[in-house]
């Protein structure tokens, strides 16, 4: 088909369009970061935990090019780890950070810092022709120039993952996934220009090049080999159901998946370290096999006379023998029965943060072209478009991959950028039948499919253009100032020579961003059944210091602590779900009076005051034997809790303070002590440092002998260096029958080691008759000394 003039020439006409909405695409994704990821000094800023993680892994490939780091001893401190995480997607954003040093001559790791920034919008650019060029396989070039215009205003987290920064395996898998149906349909149809098909035992190498180079690329793509299986297999089924030859279909299965195997079980064999995890790899292999044994025999039952049997009865059996085969194999293989097991059932579970798949927000994610993708198989069933060659193997691999996000919680950017594609045939569905006429008036179509979209922005159906600066300002994406005054505090720390204690404590979230910016190995794990969070919700000290990590405990292998709010407050209620604990144990409904009107509202217990991260983060750490407070940060947040009468929910809630206007109203409101924030009640407010970092110390022993059975009292005023901020430190024990008691200090009464806080004068210790002075040594604090206190 051809465009009506004026556009000339329609292959110019439609590679200009390509172009500039390519190149809107790249601007929208990278001008709403800008101001907040331009490289700012010292630190390489990029948003969220994943984006650290590929930059470390990139990191090392860069300076030991080509190499991968296949053993990490930065993650999960003190363990050493396979990396089955790392793959040809860091190599790929190493690769280029050399090639920038070279043209550009900047230092490697500063190029690798703009190409972590920038792959992300690039990739976003490169989807749109690779949509269109999906699309119009199977409609007119109307259709598929809707589809590219559509990729514009991709919604939900299609538009996250492909934004400025946001450098983590998603935009690769994005625009991998799509050359992947791109290489199913050209094995089916390789284009030639002689009419005679290719020998089934001829590989389709570049077919399946994108899916091969999609396994090395991130550890999950194994969940790729049965979505494009069951695609050739539908194909199979379509043709044979619509009455026509399974020929051609079943030989370019053979083409595909004989290539794959090469390829896969080739560059494994050649190229080990690209393995990312070796079973995975070990088991796909010979199910990569099995694949075209399965498309052969299906093929076999449709075709055979020997089977005195009419379509759909034949359609029928192997409905059976796959539904067996399948049974037979979850039977046999515990890898089977693993693989299934965590990739459809447990990761739904365990990963808190993927937010459950309902109607709403299906919608915000995918917008109006989710609702049309949902409807496209029913479409191809009834219109000519089903009946056109290879239509289902274009189909099936989108819906298939819209149906795991569904179930599992995850995926949701492949959602994204699959549903448009999914949209585009259901057009090309309503086309083929008559229904609607593309042809003639394009502009007519582009405007009607643009007033569609945005009248799904204005009525909220969808979100394309809403994260924007929202997704950089959101505390939880990007590391804000106070975190960053923690890290350049903890790049000044020299990491000590002898192994032992040289870990950093903290949320998952920053373990990547600890390891990569500061250079200390994080202690962190995304999982809290098996990770040391547990250990800010310990309420003794002693439990939390002997709380397993990997392969150690906090007393061996930590040496700093950082505390933020979110730990405590925000992530508090996802991290008891996973672990198994009561919400009630920590939560209780009291009554709270509020303009003459008393509310029963959820507050925290007892129990939850005595945690040990409550004490780090509210109370300075005070009663603490074994922690000292050496860093807060200037910047702080504002953080309080929310109540919803009308639904019953409640959610605590932590946002940065901007200036010093903005925190003399927040302290106004804190003396209000609940008021209304829309449809919430909020009580409970403090305004806290946005981090704080505590040091595990031996401490020092100090002996003594006063009043048997009395309370003993070791106090001491301290000064932070970070804020200049005044606070004391309370140690507390008891005296036995005989009068003597031991009291362990984590503070020296002078300046710490490092400058960091500094006691106002010695150690008062009172028996409850007298008081008495310490003066503590540093070097008694950090060794563990035992001093004896004078009569």
């Amino acid at each position: 088909m051809q465009l009506p003039k004026p556009f000339g020439d329609y292959r110019r006409g439609v590679m200009v369009l390509l172009a500039g909405l390519g190149f809107i695409v790249f601007l929208l994704r990278v001008f709403p970061g800008w101001e907040f990821l331009a490289p700012q000094g010292d630190l390489a800023i990029l948003p969220e935990n994943d984006p650290y993680f590929h930059f470390r892994q990139a990191l090392y490939s860069v300076r030991h090019f080509p190499a991968l780091l296949r053993w990490d001893d930065a993650s999960q401190y003190p363990a050493v780890l396979r990396n089955d995480s790392a793959g040809l997607y860091d190599l790929f954003l190493a690769a280029l950070a050399k090639a920038g040093a070279f043209v550009t001559g900047a230092a490697p790791e500063r190029a690798l810092l703009w190409v972590c920034l920038f792959v992300p919008p690039l990739g976003a650019a490169v989807l749109v022709p690779l949509v269109f060029g999906l699309v119009r396989r199977q409609a007119p070039v109307g259709i598929a120039a809707v589809m590219a215009l559509w990729c514009v205003l991709l919604p939900g987290d299609g538009l996250t993952r492909t934004s400025l920064g946001f450098c983590d395996h998603h935009v690769a898998e994005m625009v991998l996934s799509l050359l992947c149906v791109r290489g199913a349909l050209t094995a089916l149809n390789p284009g030639r220009r002689s009419p005679a098909p290719l020998p089934w035992w001829r590989p389709a190498w570049g077919a399946a090049l994108p899916l091969a180079v999609l396994f090395f690329t991130w550890v999950g793509a194994p969940l790729y080999l049965p979505v494009f299986a069951l695609a050739f297999i539908g194909q199979i089924f379509a043709d044979a159901l619509q009455g026509r030859d399974t020929e051609a279909t079943t030989r370019a299965a053979l083409r595909f998946w004989l290539a794959l195997l090469v390829l896969v079980g080739g560059a494994g064999v050649v190229f080990p370290s690209l393995v990312m995890h070796v079973g995975l790899w070990r088991s796909a292999v010979p199910a990569l096999a099995l694949v075209p044994v399965a498309c052969v025999l299906l093929d076999w039952i449709f075709r055979t006379p020997r089977l005195r049997a009419g379509v759909r009865g034949r359609a029928l059996l192997a409905v059976g023998l796959f539904t067996l085969s399948i049974a037979g194999a979850m039977v046999a293989s515990a890898t089977v029965r693993g693989a299934v097991f965590d990739a459809v059932a447990v990761k739904s579970a365990v990963i808190q943060e993927n937010q459950a798949v309902t109607p709403r927000f299906f919608f915000l994610v995918t917008g109006l072209a989710g609702v049309l993708a949902l409807l496209v198989p029913l479409a191809g069933w009834l219109t000519p478009a089903g009946r056109k060659p290879g239509w289902w193997l274009a189909v099936l691999p989108g819906f298939l991959l819209i149906a795991l996000w569904c179930r599992v919680h995850d995926y949701a950017y492949l959602g994204a950028v699959h549903a448009v594609v999914l949209a585009g045939y259901f057009w090309s569905a309503l086309e083929s039948r008559g229904t609607v006429r593309f042809w003639g008036r394009p502009g007519v179509w582009l405007g009607a499919a643009t007033a569609v979209i945005g009248a799904g922005i204005a009525l909220g159906w969808t979100a394309p253009l809403r994260p924007g600066r929202e997704l950089y300002s959101l505390p939880g994406f990007l590391p804000g100032e106070g975190l960053r005054e923690a890290l350049r505090w903890l790049r000044a720390q020299p990491l000590p020579v002898a192994k032992g204690a040289a870990g950093v404590l903290g949320d998952w979230q920053r373990g990547n961003l600890i390891n990569t910016v500061a250079g200390w190995p994080a202690v962190t794990s995304r999982y809290p059944q098996a990770e040391p969070m547990n250990v800010f919700y310990l309420t003794s000290e002693a439990e939390a210091r002997a709380a397993p990590l990997q392969g150690s405990n906090l007393a061996e292998s930590v040496r700093y602590v950082v505390v933020e709010p979110p730990m405590i407050y925000d992530d508090f209620a996802s991290h008891l779900g996973v672990a198994g604990l009561p919400v009630e144990r920590f939560y209780r409904a009291q009554p709270f009076n509020h303009h003459g009107q008393t509310w029963r509202v959820p507050r925290i217990t007892s129990e939850f005051r005595q945690m040990t991260g409550f004490r780090f983060l509210l109370r300075d750490g005070v009663g603490l034997e074994h922690f000292r407070l050496v860093f807060e940060s200037r910047a702080e947040v504002f953080n309080r809790f929310g109540y919803d009468p009308g639904t019953g929910n409640y959610e605590p809630v932590t946002s940065v303070i901007i200036d010093a206007a903005q925190r003399d109203r927040l302290a106004g409101r804190i003396r209000e002590r609940i008021w209304q924030e829309g449809a919430f009640l909020v009580y409970d407010a403090q305004i806290l440092p946005a981090v704080k970092i505590y040091e595990q110390v031996k401490g020092a022993r100090i002996e003594g002998r006063g009043k048997p059975g009395a309370t003993i009292t070791a106090t001491l005023g301290l000064r932070l260096k970070s804020t200049r901020r005044l606070f004391f430190d309370t140690v507390t024990t008891r005296a036995d029958a005989d009068g003597r008691f031991v009291l362990t200090v984590p503070y020296a009464s002078g300046e710490n080691a490092n400058g960091s806080v500094g006691a106002i004068g010695p150690w008062k210790i009172n028996d409850g008759e007298r008081d008495r002075e310490m003066v503590v040594p540093e070097s008694a604090v950090i060794e563990g000394v035992t001093l004896v206190l004078p009569e």
